[in-house]
């Protein structure tokens, strides 16, 4: 190659030079897109204000109703089982504006200290009522189901054979009719009955029973004229308890 003037270096041989002013006299530079800038704004925007709504979410807080001490089922809350707590987040609750429609009513079940007070948790009529009774049963595993029960479920409380009729010994070829158990009809007038619903109920309350290995101590919430013959069946241990449809 050749030196030029002011020792610049000559072009090679055989490729053209263009001077700058053919092409703009500038170098062409890359197209800017308006539309594509613009949607970048705005999903910086949407995304600055959607985290500002949630940290103004997380941190608005409520006052909510909580009980102080344990409540067993069937006891009328007054305002000394009652105290509030700050809340924040979608859980169910009572306000703390809302304790004189609360005080009055009566546990739907047993609560205990600590607990977030729900409408479900309480009944405005008291429990039982006149019509009503709360029977305790105290069954083997045997004698409910083994899915296990939960507060509300409805139940037939069916009676069975005194186990201790199966240890009789009888001749050879004579059967042992079943033993007659006692059930009080509507009016009060008892009946001999074997293997039938002495009561159709809901469950009212649960707890382990630590004396026997799966056991449990239920409260059934019942009719009232059926309570008694539930009652005699159950302290001889001859009640089953079926988890049915509501």
């Amino acid at each position: 190659m050749s030196a030029g003037p002011a020792g610049l270096s000559a072009s090679p041989v055989g490729v053209p030079r263009v001077p700058l002013q053919q092409v703009g006299g500038v170098l062409p530079t890359r197209q800017r897109r308006p539309a594509l800038i613009a949607v970048a704004v705005l999903l910086i925007v949407a995304g600055a204000l959607g985290g500002l709504q949630l940290l103004t979410a997380s941190s608005h807080k409520v006052s909510a109703l909580v009980l102080v001490r344990q409540v067993p089922a069937g006891h009328v809350i007054a305002s000394s089982d009652l105290g509030t707590a700050a809340l924040s987040g979608k859980v169910a609750y009572t306000p703390a504006s809302a304790e004189a429609s609360v005080v009055g009513k009566t546990a739907a079940r047993d609560l205990f200290a600590g607990q977030l007070l729900t409408q479900s948790m309480m009944a405005a009529a008291s429990v039982p009522d006149a019509t009503q009774a709360l029977v305790g049963l105290r069954l083997s595993a045997a004698q409910v189901p083994s899915a296990g029960l939960a507060d509300g479920d409805t139940v037939e409380l069916v009676q069975v054979p005194d186990n201790g009729a199966a240890a009789i010994i009888a001749p050879l070829g004579t059967t042992i009719p079943a033993a007659p158990t006692v059930s009080l009809a509507a009016g009060g007038a008892s009946s001999l009955t074997s293997g039938l619903v002495l009561a159709t109920g809901t469950v009212y309350a649960i707890a382990a029973d630590t004396a026997s290995a799966g056991g449990a101590l239920i409260t059934v919430l019942v009719p009232r004229q059926q309570s008694e013959a539930l009652s005699v069946s159950a302290s001889s241990g001859q009640v089953t308890l079926i988890r049915v449809g509501s």
